[in-house]
C-alpha cells in the first residue's frame, strides 16, 4: 500500500487550492502552512517545504540512536543508498530560512533507519516495500562491514521503515516541528511592534488528531490577542451592535448583545465540508465555517485576486496617462 501511495503521489500534480497557497506566498501574505498530507505536493506548486533541522556544533559524527539526525528527505544529507558508493555520511544541516511548508505526518519521499535515524529515498526501496520485506539500512550495512574489516563484534543492522507518523505514534522530528510552532506563535520583532500571523485558515481537516487540535487552538488564540493589542479599543459611539464573533458550531445563532462595539475583522476560518465534532470543543475557536470544497474556494479566491490585479494594472495606466 505505502509502495502503490508513493508512486501515486510522484505523479500527482498540485491541486487549484496548491497554486492558491503558492499565490499567496508571491504576494509575500503566507507566513506557514502545516501540512497533514504525505504526498507533499506543496513542494511541486513552488513552496519551500520540509523540517529544518537542529544546529549542530562542532565536527560531524554518527548520532547515537537517542540523538538521530532528521530522516526528513527535505534536509540535506548524503545518502548511503544502493548505487552509491560513499560509505560515510554527515549531520544533517540546518536550512538557512524556516521551510514555507511543515509536514506534520512526514512525507511518502523517504525512509529512514529505526536504528541510526540514517535517512534514503523511498523510490529506491519500491521493490522491498511490495515484498513486505523491511530493507536493511545501508549506513548500519556499511559500518557493520567495516567493524568486520578490523575484527570487532558484530553489531545489529538497523531496518528502513517509511518517514510517516502513524496514529499513536511520535514524530521523531517532532522537537524541531515544535520549534518551528513556536517561533511562529511568537512572531518576530519588527521596529517596536512584533509580526506573526493575523489570519488562521484551516482546511480540509477532522481536526481529530490531538497534535493538530492543540496547534489550531494556540494559533486562534494569537491572532485574536495579537489584534487585540493592535487595535484595544472596539467601543462604538453610535448604536449597539449584533454581536457574532466566535463561532460556536454549525446550529448556533449569533448572540444579541447589548454592548456597543464594532465588529472586528475575521480572524479565523475553518473551510471543510463538515465541521469538526464534538462540535462543544470548538466554541469561539473560529469566526466563520465555510462549508464548501477546498478547490472550488481557491477557485474563488483566484478570481478575486486575479481582478484586485486587473484594477491595479488599470488604475496605474490612468496615472500615467495623466502624467
Amino acid at each position: 500500500m505505502i509502495a502503490e501511495l508513493s508512486q501515486l503521489s510522484e505523479v500527482a500534480e498540485p491541486t487549484a487550492f496548491h497554486r492558491f497557497l503558492r499565490a499567496l506566498d508571491d504576494r509575500r501574505s503566507l507566513l506557514r502552512v502545516y501540512t497533514q498530507n504525505i504526498d507533499a505536493l506543496e513542494e511541486k506548486s513552488g513552496l519551500t517545504f520540509g523540517i529544518p533541522a537542529e544546529e549542530i556544533k562542532g565536527t560531524s559524527h554518527r548520532p547515537s540512536k537517542g540523538n538521530a539526525p532528521a530522516a526528513s528527505s527535505e534536509v540535506a544529507t548524503t545518502d548511503i543508498c544502493p548505487q552509491d558508493d560513499s560509505t560515510t555520511s554527515q549531520i544533517p544541516l540546518p536550512l538557512k530560512e524556516t521551510p514555507k511548508c511543515i509536514p506534520l505526518h512526514g512525507t511518502l519521499r523517504s525512509m529512514h533507519c529505526m536504528t541510526c535515524g540514517h535517512s534514503c529515498p523511498l523510490r529506491h526501496y519500491i521493490n522491498s516495500l511490495v515484498s513486505g520485506v523491511p530493507p536493511p539500512c545501508p549506513q548500519c550495512t556499511a559500518l557493520e562491514q567495516t567493524r568486520q574489516l578490523i575484527g570487532k563484534r558484530a553489531h545489529s543492522i538497523g531496518k528502513l521503515r517509511p518517514s510517516i507518523v502513524l496514529y499513536n505514534e511520535d514524530h521523531k522530528d517532532g522537537e524541531n516541528v515544535g520549534k518551528v510552532v513556536r517561533k511562529d506563535l511568537l512572531g518576530s520583532s519588527k521596529g517596536k511592534s512584533r509580526t506573526g500571523a493575523d489570519l488562521l485558515l484551516v482546511v480540509g481537516t477532522s481536526l481529530r488528531v490531538p497534535g493538530t487540535k492543540r496547534i489550531v487552538r494556540e494559533f486562534a488564540k494569537v491572532v485574536r490577542s495579537r489584534h487585540a493589542a493592535m487595535d484595544p479599543s472596539n467601543l462604538l459611539a453610535d448604536e449597539p451592535a449584533l454581536c457574532t464573533r466566535g463561532l460556536m458550531g454549525p446550529t448556533s445563532p449569533p448572540q444579541p448583545s447589548t454592548e456597543r462595539y464594532k465588529e472586528p475583522p475575521v480572524q479565523t476560518i475553518y473551510l471543510n465540508l463538515d465541521f469538526p465534532t464534538p462540535t462543544s470543543q470548538w466554541e469561539g475557536v473560529f469566526d466563520v465555517w465555510i462549508r464548501g470544497d477546498a478547490q472550488a474556494f481557491a477557485g474563488m479566491v483566484h478570481e478575486e485576486l486575479e481582478k484586485e490585479k486587473l484594477a491595479k494594472e488599470v488604475g496605474h495606466e490612468r496615472k500615467r496617462k495623466r502624467e
